[in-house]
């Protein structure tokens, strides 16, 4: 891949909050402890913290004292504290002691600037790092990409699900190159992506037609299956390794989808089955998916999407019964607007509940505007199509790839891909039209039936009934 150099977006061009951690004077030690006090009930408090909206007091109970009688008094606390909202986490930070969390209504924005400085961040450990905002107890919560490996975000509209979006692409900006990952953007309400089509890491200009979707799908499973091609060539498991031995360097792909309804209401239901294959195959390849509905119900977010993408982000949503279909658990319904979050992944003990970061739409236009004169260069080992190619894609998925270019078998057995779950091999993506085979296997299934006695003596009986009642 030729070489580039590019230039990153400057740091200050986003704006920051910079308001102290000092929220008012009611909220000491003391104030807890009196407040107990004047129920009979003697707690210590030990710590507190600060979050963007809230305020959380690390108590130890003293003993005898039951958490359920502690819990009893949600109600005093929210009168007492002025609060929208109280939880109670049970063994706070791994330690023996209850986290009282008090939610305030949302005074402050947490910016974006506030935290892409960050170390977690900055820092190699995450391959690609995303920033989802800053939890209740005020930690800044950052999330691997690579390691999800795929997204799903949901919320009723006006919520902020399209300003996290617009977070993290801004985000991808300011960490990796054009020839590092390259994004895919599909935005069929022509409402928040649009912007995004001067900057390089563009492969393709953002897709506004439902249409069009499908066949940038299949590119991708064609790319991901010529990848898996190229991995074996190599004797490597996946792109990591491929690109430390390759001369020519495999960018990352993301691919994000600005709402889900208008594909799965308006084109045809192979959509789910081509997410299906990408959200289970994709992650060695270094394909990701990141999609998002307003719509949260059962006929969009459906089963088959929720079992391949265990990584969720559920904004506020007006009922329990749209919380959980996103989370599998009720608690969205009870959310702020403006970017609250409940936070779920596969593998996590606890899910978190998280404010996530605004950015304005003048930090946005100025980030593209320093970046637009960046141009992209494209390596020779990806059969990444042009834009008219894509979109046009009339290609269907041969039944053949999960023959010959299964992951499996291209990755030579490795544990790392060999261990994919077996219903792959039975997945085909490809229209079934065939007529005559449905009438053969009827035909069949009533042949069958003549080859039974019972049939002939059940016939038999009918025809002498007959004849008697002539």
């Amino acid at each position: 891949m030729e070489e580039m150099l590019y230039k990153f977006p400057d740091y200050n061009l986003l704006e920051r909050e910079n308001i102290e951690d000092n929220i008012d004077s009611i909220y000491k030690k003391q104030e807890i402890e009196g407040f107990f006090k004047s129920f009979n009930v003697y707690i210590e408090c030990n710590d507190i913290f600060y979050g963007i909206n809230s305020v959380t007091y690390v108590i130890k109970l003293n003993p005898g004292t039951k958490l359920s009688k502690i819990k009893s008094y949600k109600q005093d606390l929210i009168m007492r504290f002025n609060a929208v909202d109280v939880e109670f986490e049970i063994s706070i930070n791994g330690t023996g002691y209850l986290g009282i969390i008090l939610i305030k209504e949302r005074k402050r924005t947490l910016k974006l600037g506030d935290l892409i400085g960050c170390t977690e961040f900055k820092t190699e450990k995450y391959k690609m790092p995303i920033i989802l905002g800053k939890d209740l107890k005020g930690n800044i919560c950052v999330e691997d990409l690579a390691q999800l490996p795929h997204l799903l975000i949901a919320g009723t509209t006006g919520t902020g699900k399209s300003t996290f979006l617009s977070t993290l692409i801004i985000s991808i900006l300011y960490k990796f190159n054009p020839n590092e990952l390259k994004l895919i953007l599909v935005d069929t309400r022509a409402t928040n992506f649009l912007r995004f089509n001067k900057i390089p890491h563009l492969y393709i200009p953002v897709i506004t037609n439902s249409n069009e979707t499908e066949g940038v799908l299949i590119n991708l499973i064609n790319e991901m299956r010529h990848r898996y091609k190229l991995f074996g060539g190599k004797k490597v498991d996946n792109i990591d390794e491929y690109n430390k031995i390759s001369e020519n360097k495999m960018p990352r792909l993301v691919l994000i989808i600005e709402d889900l309804y208008d594909l799965m209401m308006y084109t045809d239901k192979e959509v789910e089955q081509y997410i299906k294959v990408l959200t289970q195959m994709s992650r060695a390849a270094g394909i990701h998916v990141v999609i998002s509905t307003q719509r949260p119900s059962i006929n969009v977010i459906t089963g088959v999407i929720k079992s391949n993408i265990p990584a969720r982000m559920a904004f506020y949503v007006p009922s329990y019964i749209d919380s959980r279909t996103i989370i599998d658990k009720t608690g969205a319904e009870k959310l702020q607007v403006n970017g609250d979050i409940i936070f779920r992944k596969t593998g996590s003990e606890k899910d978190k509940r998280i404010q996530t970061p605004y950015i304005t739409d003048k930090e946005i236009e100025e980030i593209i505007e320093q970046i637009s004169v960046n141009k992209i260069s494209v390596g020779d080992e990806s059969t990444l199509k042009t834009s008219e190619e894509i979109i046009n894609n009339n290609d269907k998925i041969d039944s053949k790839v999960y023959e010959s270019d299964k992951p499996k078998e291209v990755m030579l057995k490795s544990n790392s891909i060999t261990n994919v779950d077996n219903n792959v091999k039975e997945i085909n993506v490809q229209k079934i039209k065939n007529d005559e085979v449905n009438n053969t296997d009827e035909m069949q299934e009533k042949s069958s039936i003549f080859n039974k006695w019972w049939f002939w003596v059940l016939t038999a009986i009918f025809v002498s009934i007959i004849i008697v009642n002539l």
